[in-house]
């Protein structure tokens, strides 16, 4: 069907360590260059582009380390209708088909917190009249994070041209 000959022609290359591909999308890991994932594309039949942005992005929090952030991502593209999720410690990137509250559902089952990122979340107690004073406070610390590996080797692109009746299903 379209979608595997999609797959067989991007893990053809040499720089492609592993292509998964479904009839919108296409998660290629790898040293590939994204013109070249494209014009593999293109000559398998298919268009192509690098997919300009998330379907839904979730701002995260509790995560503190790589594991969790696994742990995140494994829990987003279990999701039916999530095809592929980048996540890093404050923030996830999800392509797909799903419903956002179903995302953050996955996230606190995880034992995270997650919410839609950009939306308003209203304010539950009401302003104080009068600013308090504060002690003068040394601030304390902060511990120091592992780095997040932001060489991340994978990229997403958005098909298009499969129409064969086994692609739709």
């Amino acid at each position: 069907n379209c979608a595997q000959r999609v797959k067989k022609a991007l893990e053809s290359r040499s720089d492609v360590e592993q292509a998964d591909v479904n009839v919108h999308y296409a998660k290629v890991t790898g040293e590939a260059p994204d013109s070249a994932l494209i014009d593999s594309v293109i000559a398998a039949g298919y268009q192509a582009e690098v997919a300009p942005h998330a379907d839904t992005e979730l701002q995260l929090s509790g995560l503190s380390c790589m594991h969790c952030v696994g742990t995140t991502r494994k829990a987003l593209e279990a999701v039916p209708g999530v095809f592929a999720a980048d996540v890093e410690i404050d923030s996830a990137k999800v392509y797909g088909d799903a419903d956002p509250q179903a995302l953050i559902a996955a996230v606190e089952d995880a034992g995270y917190h997650a919410s839609v990122a950009g939306a308003v979340v209203p304010k539950t107690e009401p302003l104080a009249d009068a600013t308090p004073s504060l002690p003068d406070v040394q601030p304390a610390a902060q511990p120091s994070l592992p780095a997040t590996d932001s060489a991340d080797d994978s990229v997403q692109l958005l098909l298009s041209g499969m129409t064969c009746a086994s692609c739709v299903n």
